[in-house]
């Protein structure tokens, strides 16, 4: 069995990123006071646990209409994340986050999470199944739309946390809570979600922002040892495409 150049350097890459991350979060338990830049919207996501509990109203977390095993896996993951570090928060309360989601992935997983925040404030017998809900299914983005309207417009949420897969359904969710006056934070992978989520609130997570939703929101070592991983990695790239259009100059 033979390995081709492409696939030597691809190994080699590899090999060089887990040396790097392991190296990062080692430095990164050590240095627990490494910050990273500050995110409004991130800071918002902690408060709203807070006021729920508080306030008595819960917080509506819609995770989107990704999927867990399809292109849309990282911002699903990401919203994931949010929900993992909200709910431990929120579960504290009388009032647990009522979740949605247009996949039956994300429904499964979002149950288990919950479930796990419960077990970890030892109350396992509080752990309701109707926190988690399965709306409609991630091909019908207008009836999904619709549906969390319905739900919002019951007036039982205090906010609107919408993390993960969106698209133009985002307008009726989104107008949902506005008539009803809710504090809204919105992040999506998609431009048309995230052009409408400008425009009915500031508290707006943008590109790789939300994909760093566990460094900011859990800020283990390994989350910012990651994050800092694809830093270096961006500028290495950039490099080498800077030294191969220099060489193809001189060579041309």
């Amino acid at each position: 069995m033979t390995f081709s150049t492409s696939s030597s350097i691809a190994l080699l890459l590899i090999l060089i990123s887990t040396v790097i991350l392991v190296y990062l979060t080692r430095l990164y338990r050590s240095r627990p006071s490494v910050g990273l830049r500050s995110v409004e919207a991130y800071q918002a996501i902690q408060r709203q646990a807070a006021r729920a509990v508080e306030s008595g109203r819960g917080i509506h977390f819609s995770l989107g209409r990704g999927s867990l095993g399809k292109a849309t896996n990282p911002a699903s993951l990401a919203a994931l994340s949010a929900l993992q570090n909200l709910s431990k928060d929120a579960c504290a309360g009388d009032k647990p986050p009522m979740v949605t989601a247009g996949d039956g992935t994300l429904f499964v997983a979002s149950q288990d999470l919950v479930r796990g925040s419960y077990e970890e404030l030892g109350r396992p017998g509080a752990y309701q199944s109707q926190t988690s809900m399965f709306v409609a299914p991630g091909n019908s983005p207008m009836t999904y739309g619709a549906s969390l309207s319905e739900i919002i417009n019951k007036g039982e949420h205090g906010s609107n946390l919408v993390l993960g897969h969106f698209g133009s359904e985002l307008a009726l969710i989104a107008e949902a809570a506005d008539r009803e006056q809710l504090e809204q934070i919105i992040g999506s992978d998609d431009l048309t979600a995230l052009a409408v989520a400008m425009s009915v609130t500031e508290d707006v997570i943008i590109g790789e922002e939300l994909y760093a939703a566990a460094a900011y929101l859990q800020g283990e070592p390994a989350h910012i040892a990651s994050l800092q991983l694809q830093d270096i990695l961006r500028i290495l790239v950039a490099i080498s495409i800077l030294i191969a259009a220099l060489v193809s100059l001189v060579i041309g």
